[in-house]
């Protein structure tokens, strides 16, 4: 079984919730409020109900449609944004995924509505005497209880899905959730626990407000009402599209099937590895030759990485090409599989272009794009990344990290040129990704910013 590996997700929660407490939560309060406000004055100054019930169904839609528009700003990385910031999305992008959410919802929410149209004979307006057998109703509430987290999740996947076929595939909804369960349930007990506990703080100051006058008491809950609303719609939202955008930017387990570097051998107890190194490159400096056939010998029992690492260095010095790219396939395959990927990196740079050659691992690849990601070099990362994609892929994890690449270019307007460019290798490499939406409207915010026509 494939180990998880440590999320990027957690860390950030904390400040999400944070920012998500500043002052422009009132306005989307207030925004989310206003037709449930409207939808209640109607029901107390209409005889009809029917003005009522279309103002209570507008402010569901309002909200759902307001949920997206900060999960869409979660993706984007906008931890801090109110309801009219602007964080690379546009108007357009939020109602497709309106529309996908309000799908999802529609289809785990019918199957609840027609099972309890069935087993619910007492209900008046059920028009089915007797109903079905009793004995289903408690499977019934376990359906129900599926209330906690379907939102959290279908909000999540409308906003990572590429098309709406593309959101009953297996893959998008393994890619997000696999191995993340408790990190999930993070966004659904956070999007609840931090308003409440932003309330429980309220009580003290609305129980002076009822103890003065009734009507400032009043007031001040519905300002304190609508401040909360806001805050719970901006964090779930938000929660849920920083999720989506964590699970992208993190390195997955190496998927079944995929190239496994070799076992690494520790060789004889009484080898002294290190004076041998020693030894090869004294005989080096006098005479390379001999220097290059005794680490070439003890390159083939594949013992060591450093074999492979100097092995190399010495070939690229006289100009054993062949040898030098099978060296450096050695050292960074054995780095990688050892843990000690940076050293992997030093061994890429040290072959330079030649080591697209060298046949590498995809695995290998990626471990080594991932350290250029972390560096700050998105040049090499964008070359080691886009080596494991063009050999694989479907890779999720070469695809994912290919796409953090070209969000930092588009980070920056000098770089924006650079990002189109992978964004464009990113949907003509990968376009059966199940994150390829993004790859889409990534490049579609790239060329705005360069000018150009998406």
């Amino acid at each position: 079984m494939a180990e998880s590996t440590p999320s990027r997700f957690v860390p950030m929660t904390g400040s999400v919730i944070l920012d998500s407490f500043q002052l422009p939560a009132f306005l989307t309060g207030l925004v989310t409020c206003a037709p449930f406000l409207v939808s209640w004055w109607a029901f107390r100054t209409f005889s009809s109900s029917i003005p009522g019930s279309l103002g209570l169904g507008l402010g569901l839609l309002v909200l759902l449609f307001v949920s997206c528009r900060f999960a869409l700003g979660g993706l984007a990385g906008d931890s801090l944004g109110g309801l009219l910031s602007d964080s690379g999305w546009e108007l357009r992008d939020v109602f497709v995924v309106f529309l996908r959410y309000i799908a999802l919802l529609a289809a785990w929410i019918l199957p609840f509505a027609g099972l309890w149209w069935l087993y619910s004979p007492r209900l008046p307006w059920n028009p089915r005497p007797g109903g079905l057998p009793g004995e289903f109703p408690a499977l019934l509430s376990l359906y129900a209880l599926s209330v906690i987290v379907a939102p959290s999740a279908l909000l999540t996947a409308a906003s990572a899905a590429n098309q709406l076929r593309d959101m009953v595939s297996s893959d998008l909804w393994r890619g997000l959730f696999k191995e993340r369960t408790g990190e999930f349930f993070l966004v659904v007990f956070s999007a609840v626990g931090a308003p409440f506990s932003l309330l429980v703080l309220f009580l003290p100051f609305l129980a002076l407000a009822y103890n003065q006058s009734q009507a400032f008491f009043l007031a001040l809950a519905g300002l304190v009402g609508i401040y909360v609303t806001g805050v719970t719609v901006a964090l779930h939202g938000r929660l849920c599209g920083f999720f989506a955008r964590a699970v992208m930017a993190e390195a997955e387990a190496v998927e079944p099937g995929a190239e496994e570097p070799a076992p690494v051998s520790t060789g004889p107890a009484h080898t002294d590895l290190e004076s041998e190194l020693k030894s090869a490159r004294d005989e080096f400096e006098i005479e390379p030759e001999r220097g290059i056939a005794k680490l070439e010998s003890l390159l083939e029992a594949g013992r060591d990485p450093r074999i492979g690492h100097t092995l190399a260095e010495m070939c690229q010095k006289t100009g054993k090409q062949e040898l030098a790219l099978r060296s450096a396939r050695h050292a960074i395959t054995l780095y990688v599989q050892k843990g000690e990927a940076r050293n992997a990196v030093a061994v890429y740079r040290m072959m330079g272009g030649a080591v697209s050659q060298a046949g590498l691992p995809v695995s290998a690849l990626i471990a080594v794009g991932e350290v250029f990601l972390t560096e700050g070099d998105t040049a090499a990362a964008s070359h080691a990344l886009g080596s494991a994609l063009i050999a694989e892929a479907g890779n999720l994890k070469a695809f994912k990290g290919l796409l953090k690449v070209a969000d930092q270019f588009a980070a920056r307007p000098e770089t924006a040129g650079q990002a189109v460019k992978v964004y464009e290798f990113l949907l003509q490499t990968a376009p059966k990704s199940p994150f390829i939406e993004h790859a889409r409207s990534g490049l579609e915010m790239a060329r705005r910013k360069t000018g150009k026509d998406a």
